[in-house]
C-alpha cells in the first residue's frame, strides 16, 4: 500500500507541473497563430494547407522548439535544471504547492525534497505556530502565518541556531490556525 501511495503522490507532483505545461502550451499556439497569421497569409499557407493552416504553423514552431529542448535535455545535468526549473515555475504560480507537497509527503512518510516543517516557534514566553520552509548553513526561513486561513502571513529569515522551536506535524499547524490556535496548549504539554 505504501507503495502504491508513493507512486501516486510522485504521479501527482509531476501532473500538476504538466498540467500547467499544457494550458500554457495551448496560450502560446494561440498567441504564435495570432503571430504567424500575417505572414501565413503573405506567404499563402492557407491555399496549401486549407483553414488549419495557422494551427498546422504554430505546432510545427513548437514541434522544432522542443526537439531543441530534447537535445539540449539529453544531459543529466540539463535534465535536473529544467526539472527543477520546472517545479520553481510551478511553485510560483501555485505559492501552497511546497506546503501542500510537504503535508501530502508528510501524510504518506514519503521524503521530499525541500519539504516545509510544521514548527512553534518561541518568542519571548510565548509560541507562535509558524512554517519552517528552508535551511541553510548559516539561516533559517521561517513563514508565521496569519490565523484563521493561513494563506497570509509574514516570511523572517533567521540566523541558524538564534531561534527556538519545536516540529509539530504540518496539519496541526494547518488545524490550529483555522481554529484560532485551539489545540496548540495540549500539543505544548505533550512535548
Amino acid at each position: 500500500m505504501k507503495r502504491f501511495l508513493s507512486i501516486m503522490f510522485n504521479g501527482i507532483m509531476f501532473a500538476i507541473p504538466l498540467g500547467i505545461v499544457i494550458y500554457l502550451f495551448s496560450k502560446v499556439v494561440n498567441s504564435l497563430a495570432r503571430l504567424v497569421e500575417p505572414l501565413a497569409n503573405a506567404v499563402g499557407v492557407q491555399r496549401f494547407l486549407g483553414e488549419f493552416a495557422l494551427l498546422i504553423v504554430s505546432v510545427a514552431m513548437i514541434m522544432l522548439f522542443c526537439f531543441v529542448l530534447g537535445l539540449l535535455l539529453q544531459r543529466a545535468a540539463v535534465l535536473r535544471v529544467v526539472g527543477d526549473s520546472i517545479e520553481g515555475f510551478a511553485v510560483r504560480v501555485i505559492p501552497s504547492l511546497g506546503l501542500l507537497k510537504s503535508m501530502a509527503g508528510e501524510k504518506l512518510e514519503i521524503q521530499v525534497e525541500d519539504a516545509w516543517k510544521g514548527i512553534l516557534l518561541q518568542e519571548g514566553d510565548s509560541w507562535i505556530p509558524a512554517f519552517l520552509i528552508e535551511e541553510s548553513e548559516r539561516w533559517q526561513t521561517v513563514f508565521i502565518p496569519e490565523a484563521p486561513a493561513g494563506d497570509g502571513g509574514e516570511v523572517r529569515v533567521f540566523a541558524r541556531g538564534s531561534i527556538t522551536f519545536r516540529e509539530i506535524d504540518l496539519g496541526e499547524v494547518r488545524t490550529a490556525l483555522r481554529l484560532y490556535g485551539q489545540g496548540l496548549a495540549s500539543e505544548l504539554d505533550a512535548t
